[in-house]
């Protein structure tokens, strides 16, 4: 199953790479990585035509991946890309805070300043 999903990434067929994905989330739910592939190929496919909703189904997807495992590396980060990509500062912050052990709260609190009110 990996040899299509790789080649398909690598002649920058996303939706093809996407497709591959979800096949192999649904023959194993237990593992994530599927999942959360999906949901990074579709945000980093984001054009201003279409942000909203590929951000909202790429968010989608990396909750589930949060609930199946909440220590799941790099949740915590593509999760508040997120809600930066649509101006929810608030709320990228407060994710990496609270759920970023793997990013560094000096620098959440440095982007807070910069990129809040408070």
């Amino acid at each position: 199953m990996i040899a299509p999903i790789y080649r398909a990434y690598l002649v920058n067929e996303t939706k093809l790479a996407q497709k591959y994905y979800m096949m192999a989330a649904v023959l194993d739910p237990s593992d994530v990585e599927p999942l959360f592939s999906t949901a990074q190929l579709e945000l980093n496919s984001v054009t201003s035509r279409d942000a909203m909703a590929i951000i909202a189904s790429a968010y989608k997807k990396f909750k589930m991946v949060k609930e199946i495992n909440p220590n799941y590396p790099k949740i915590s980060y593509f999760m508040a890309r997120c809600h930066f990509e649509i101006g929810e500062f608030d709320k990228a912050i407060e994710v990496i805070i609270n759920g970023g052990r793997y990013f560094s709260v000096g620098i959440a609190k440095i982007a807070q300043e910069y990129f809040t009110d408070n």
